[in-house]
């Protein structure tokens, strides 16, 4: 018997093609991170995004094995119900992952603008407003149908499911924000990128990087055209297996989008951009001036020691020899010269 049917396949097979790369880039944003001691809320974001990723990467793997891609004429007995069970489960990753992957890109960008006044406060509306609807269009997913289990359970007595034009609706509008929001994030570090102090070189290579958002937004593009065609009607679980599909190309390319735009110190090191003077982000310009700070305190810490070392010293010398002068000291005048070395000996200390 054949494990995939029909066209659940693609589905599968995208999760394969991407998982490795998506996670390829996190574990070595992660290690730059730590190696230069910049790690911040950007990637605290992307780690949350990352475990719901692998919810993602799970039900578009068992999905196609339960009915999902697969035509009404070859569904077995009871994948209508399993096959939908694994798209809602599906939708609930996506709905609550995609939030942090892009505020997770957006607190990246607030650190490239951290003196940009104007910058910040468009990056922070741009930041709420795409979460505002992102967590609207989630609890509408959790809330759509009550209990939850008829999502997929239409046999349950009692359950009552919000009509489905409702749905298509909101899957429009969180799609619809998707678009703008990486058009958006995409656009703005251009101009804080070319009045920087880095060579072309590097600022070309840098904003490829913050701009590759843009192929995720082609992502959340296709899914709204195929999410636009499906039909509730018959073959859902078929048509719904492109919607789910590009749906998690979005999630893995925001993922690596995320990922990348740390990879700086990996690019310099591998040629394809010029090391600057200048630190790719406050964060680390600020370690950098801790760092030199800290080891101009420790040679001045080096230097008073010397120094009190050498003080040290003299005073000991200065007491042998008003010691020596003491015992060697003759005539009338003695004891006048005894008070005038405990006066000297009292002043050296």
């Amino acid at each position: 018997m054949t494990v995939f049917r029909d066209q659940s396949a693609q589905l599968a097979a995208c999760v394969f093609v991407l998982t490795v790369p998506a996670y390829l880039c996190l574990a070595l944003r992660i290690y730059i991170r730590l190696w230069r001691r910049t790690w911040g809320a950007d990637d605290w974001c992307l780690i949350v995004a990352s475990f719901l990723f692998i919810g993602c990467c799970v039900t578009c793997i068992i999905g196609p094995l339960k009915g999902v891609g697969v035509g009404d004429t070859q569904l077995h007995k009871g994948e209508d119900v399993t096959g939908m069970m694994w798209w809602t489960l599906f939708t609930v990753f996506y709905c609550s992952g995609i939030i942090p992957t892009k505020l997770s890109i957006g607190f990246t960008l607030l650190r490239i603008a951290e003196t940009k006044v104007v910058y910040r406060w468009a990056l922070y509306i741009v930041m709420l407003g795409f979460t505002i609807v992102s967590m609207v269009v989630f609890l509408f997913v959790m809330l759509q149908c009550r209990p939850f289990a008829a999502n997929w359970d239409k046999t349950i007595p009692g359950m009552y499911c919000i009509d489905s034009k409702t749905t298509t609706q909101f899957s429009f509008a969180l799609s619809s924000t998707n678009i703008i929001t990486d058009w958006i994030i995409a656009a703005l570090p251009l101009p804080l990128l070319w009045k920087t102090q880095m060579n072309t070189k590097t600022k070309l290579s840098v904003g490829g990087l913050l701009s590759l958002g843009i192929i995720a937004s082609i992502a959340a593009i296709v899914r709204l055209k195929y999410t636009i065609a499906l039909s509730s009607s018959s073959n859902f679980l078929l048509g719904i297996k492109n919607v789910q599909m590009w749906a998690y190309v979005e999630f893995g390319l925001g993922i690596i989008v995320a990922s990348m735009t740390a990879l700086r110190p990996l690019l310099e090191r591998l040629g394809w951009t010029q090391k600057s003077h200048q630190s790719d982000t406050p964060l680390e310009q600020w370690a950098a001036r801790e760092d030199s700070r800290n080891k101009r305190l420790k040679r001045s810490l080096f230097s008073i020691t010397a120094a009190e070392n050498d003080m040290e010293h003299l005073t000991q010398r200065s007491e042998e020899r008003l010691s020596d002068t003491l015992e060697h000291g003759k005539g009338p005048h003695a004891s006048d010269h005894e008070g005038d070395i405990s006066l000297n000996k009292a002043s050296v200390r």
